[in-house]
């Protein structure tokens, strides 16, 4: 199978989630991906305290470093390791790191010292803030920039004391398919022109557009959103409500009229349709306490699968609240999962932790191999692919050039 990436070279020089989960995915689409690593300062995910965990070098194989090509290692706080990287970078099509603006600039690894050595050279880089700017220096985790986008303000209940943190979400994986997005228009626009250039992409800058509604408001208003809960503004019901079984939720939201009638139809009674107090939108939401109230005792007599599923019937948005067990042996979850080609010895189809999210119908992808341990294809890659001699690959290595 011909895959649509086949013939690009993509130096992934990054760590922690976002960077590894885009070489993941343009490795899967064919793409030449060779992963960067040094033991002087390597990915925290390989220095993780249950690093030697099977299950978890199976987990990390699929999530961060699956279908690379080779795997290398460049110590950059060597003046050779910069050397290396230069002479790696002339072999490659895109380089991707999320080194720091002010670190890449200190080691010598900008793009402006870079693309004079190959002007089509695409970086593509991404960091906390972006390259310029009052917070360029930014250092931040995902949970920090949540903190510093505003989403953390908008979590919890209405009034509510001490809010939780967002830890669950992070924001990386939503770089990481937006900097493919960046990736794949640059080598487009390269095709056209042979010119290379820059992907500056910054976490506070595309992040802000999840929120929206919230940030428009505030423009509009001049009023600062607060915690709603699961409410709407303009939506009623709009609620993850208590089902029989202990600790278990259906989501259901209810947007037009027509969904409305439907919602009345199946959990009655009769009346309820023609209520004065939701017999429109405005109305339930003024009256939402008493809505969920009746919802809720719908709800409470159903298993949260059984009440998702008579209401999709009948046309009303609903959904299970599935715990990470109910969606990995869901059906329809297992189907898409493991649908996904594996070429490799090492995955079986049903092992799969997650496929391939988009499906082209002439080239699909798939999972060529799973992550190898850091270095382990050094002298290989140096050898073959940037002609080095066996005695100058081993002198590297001794001086922790290669390292």
């Amino acid at each position: 199978m011909t895959l649509p990436l086949e013939g690009y070279r993509i130096i992934d020089f990054t760590q922690v989630w976002a960077g590894p989960q885009i070489g993941a995915a343009l490795g899967d689409m064919g793409a030449e991906v060779v992963r960067v690593e040094s033991r002087a300062g390597t990915d925290v995910q390989r220095n993780s305290p249950v690093e030697k965990s099977p299950m978890r070098q199976k987990l990390d194989s699929q999530w961060y470093y699956r279908s690379r090509s080779d795997y290398i290692t460049i110590n950059l706080l060597k003046p050779q390791g910069v050397e290396l990287l230069k002479r790696l970078v002339q072999w490659g099509d895109v380089l991707v790191l999320n080194l720091s603006p002010k670190t890449q600039q200190a080691l010598g690894v900008d793009y402006a010292s870079l693309r004079s050595l190959k002007p089509g050279l695409i970086m593509a880089s991404f960091s906390a803030a972006g390259q310029d700017g009052p917070w360029s220096d930014l250092l931040a985790f995902g949970p920090a920039i949540s903190c510093i986008i505003g989403t953390e303000s908008l979590v919890g209940y209405p009034g509510g004391q001490g809010q939780p943190m967002l830890h669950i979400w992070d924001p990386d994986p939503a770089m990481g398919v937006m900097l493919g997005f960046a990736i794949l228009t640059a080598l487009y626009h390269r095709e056209r022109t042979g010119q290379g250039q820059l992907i500056d992409l910054a976490f506070t800058e595309m992040l802000p557009g999840f929120l929206g509604e919230p940030i428009l408001e505030y423009q509009m208003s001049g009023r600062a959103p607060e915690p709603s809960g699961n409410q709407h503004p303009r939506m009623a019901p709009h609620e993850i409500y208590a089902c029989r079984d202990e600790d278990t939720w259906v989501s259901i939201a209810v947007g037009t009229e027509q969904e409305w009638q439907a919602l009345c139809h199946v959990i009655g009674p009769p009346e309820l349709a023609t209520d004065d107090r939701f017999s429109d939108s405005y109305r339930r939401v003024h009256h939402r306490a008493e809505l969920d109230a009746i919802v809720g005792a719908w709800t409470s007599k159903r298993t949260h699968v059984e009440a998702a599923d008579v209401l999709q019937q009948a046309g009303v948005a609903a959904a299970p609240a599935f715990s990470v067990a109910d969606l990995y042996h869901d059906p329809h979850d297992v189907y898409r999962r493991t649908s996904v080609k594996v070429e490799t010895p090492d995955l079986e189809a049903g092992d799969v932790t997650y496929g391939i999210p988009w499906r082209l119908s002439e080239t699909p992808g798939s999972i060529r191999q799973l992550g190898r341990p850091m270095g382990s294809d050094n002298h290989r890659f140096f050898s073959s692919q940037l002609d080095m001699s066996p005695d100058e690959i081993d002198r590297l290595i001794q001086e922790q050039v290669i390292y």
